[in-house]
């Protein structure tokens, strides 16, 4: 039986609603009106997040409909197109209380942003309409957005210049997953080729700041027990954000999909689909750490739990205090500061920005060869994601070797087999990125994919690194979709 909820639903409907506010009237704020979806967890009342997950419900729908508040006004954005204040409000209310990417530090950063985009669109185009940007045809939304960006350019500093582009662009994202954009994301969107025109271009030089291969490794030498190393896997062999432990992972065996040719991590979301990473290193130590915890039988899966929280999950800042630690103990330092969660997250995610980048211009090249005939393969959602797996392990392999050396690091496939032992896949991460694309029409695709690139002369495939590449790659989504049926 597991530990007693202090938040049970008698408490949330009659105790707590009279704590939040008198905390409220001490700090001067209205206690009719809701507080903003992290103020609970500021504030010592966490336990309500945990409380809002059991009842399939966000924090927001908590206070308004069992705790009483009045729900919070719209924020007054520029302009007057309202499908795109809609919109601002459902991706930033819906990251308040989903807890995934942005805090407390963040929400006003990425509001700001895309509130100046709105002026300068409506100072030099006459509307605050956002969404155009998807909806229109590429060359007038390239026009469009290079236009604003080179105001803002011309009057912010580039560092300022990357974070409105930024925003636009996770708000963009949100809109395709929210349903304001009916459309499949095409290959080539306006928004990810402004980057090119400036000099702030985040890929225009290497990112400052980030950690060696051999710091990963020297930290990784210096860790003390499972504990220590399941952090660092976690967060420097997975795309793990900070909280995501506390928030997106409800239980970290239903979240670890430790699959031999494939292994990965869901994150848990109630809006949008769970997002999904390759976890390139280090399925022993998880394998140790759920076999470590499910030695209490108490352990509902919390990665790393703790009987000092109402929500019996560790912060974020107990989280950095361990890396901390561990830093110390390696001698490793970033600017004279130890390296933090985010710091390990940029190692892995800088990694896996240049593999996609690599992807992105052999699946181009590839089209671009393959003509009309390539189908919809490279944006078929049933199958671009373990594409691009496929591909960062390719790419990567050896560096988290190196980075995590004498653990279980995957090897990325090279099976020479055929495209017609391709049979359906069941798995969950299949389910969500299901079109409605089932396998029997993804082989399809595959088949008629690897026909496009057979020469019409000879009837074999091209003997250069694009096609050969990509038929590798196809072999081997085939081999990983077969592998999990």
């Amino acid at each position: 039986m597991g530990r007693p909820k202090k938040y049970s639903r008698r408490y949330v409907r009659t105790i707590l609603p009279e704590q939040m506010k008198k905390k409220l009237r001490d700090q001067g704020l209205r206690t009719d009106v809701r507080p903003k979806a992290a103020w609970p967890r500021n504030n010592g009342f966490a336990g309500i997040e945990s409380y809002a997950r059991r009842q399939g419900k966000t924090v927001t729908e908590v206070l308004v409909d069992e705790c009483g508040f009045e729900p919070r006004e719209t924020s007054d954005y520029p302009g007057t197109h309202q499908e795109t204040k809609d919109l601002i409000t459902n991706f930033v209310e819906g990251e308040q209380n989903t807890f995934t990417r942005l805090n407390d530090r963040s929400i006003p950063s990425k509001e700001s942003g895309i509130r100046k985009v709105m002026e300068v669109s409506l100072q030099l185009h006459g509307t605050s309409n956002l969404l155009r940007f998807e909806r229109y045809d590429y060359s007038v939304a390239f026009a469009e957005l290079s236009e604003i960006f080179g105001y803002l350019d011309d009057n912010f500093p580039d560092g300022t210049c990357k974070n409105y582009h930024r925003a636009l662009g996770e708000l963009l994202e949100h809109a395709y997953d929210a349903g304001y954009i009916k459309k499949r994301r095409p290959p080539k969107r306006a928004i990810e080729r402004i980057p090119e025109r400036f000099p702030w271009n985040p890929g225009s030089q290497p990112p400052e700041d980030t950690l060696a291969v051999s710091q990963v490794a020297a930290m990784w030498n210096a860790t003390r027990s499972t504990d220590e190393e399941a952090i660092l896997i976690l967060y420097g062999a997975t795309p793990c954000r900070t909280n995501d432990p506390r928030y997106h992972i409800q239980d970290l065996r239903e979240a670890l999909v430790l699959d031999e040719y494939d292994p990965r991590i869901e994150f848990q979301s109630r809006k949008n689909v769970p997002g999904t990473g390759a976890i390139m290193a280090g399925t022993d130590v998880l394998k140790r750490l759920i076999e470590l915890r499910e030695k209490d039988p108490d352990w509902d899966g919390e990665p790393f739990p703790s009987d000092r929280t109402d929500d019996g999950r560790r912060s974020g800042s107990w989280i950095n205090d361990q890396i901390a630690e561990i830093a110390i103990r390696a001698g490793v330092t970033i600017n004279g500061e130890t390296p933090t969660a985010g710091d390990l997250r940029d190692f892995y995610m800088n990694l896996e920005t240049a593999a996609l980048i690599e992807f992105r211009e052999i699946s181009d090249e590839a089209a671009e060869t393959a003509g009309n005939k390539r189908g919809d393969i490279l944006e078929d959602a049933y199958l671009l994601k373990r594409l691009k797996r496929i591909q960062f392990r390719r790419f990567a392999h050896q560096t988290f070797n190196k980075a995590f050396p004498g653990t279980t690091v995957p090897e990325p496939l090279d099976i020479d087999e055929f495209l017609e032992t391709l049979e359906p896949q069941t798995d969950q991460d299949a389910s969500e990125e299901a079109d409605p694309t089932d396998a029997g029409t993804a082989k399809t695709k595959l088949s008629d994919f690897k026909d496009a690139l057979l020469d019409d002369e000879t009837g074999s495939i091209p003997n250069n690194p694009i096609t050969t590449i990509i038929a590798d790659t196809l072999s081997d989504c085939r081999t990983l979709l077969a592998s999990t049926s």
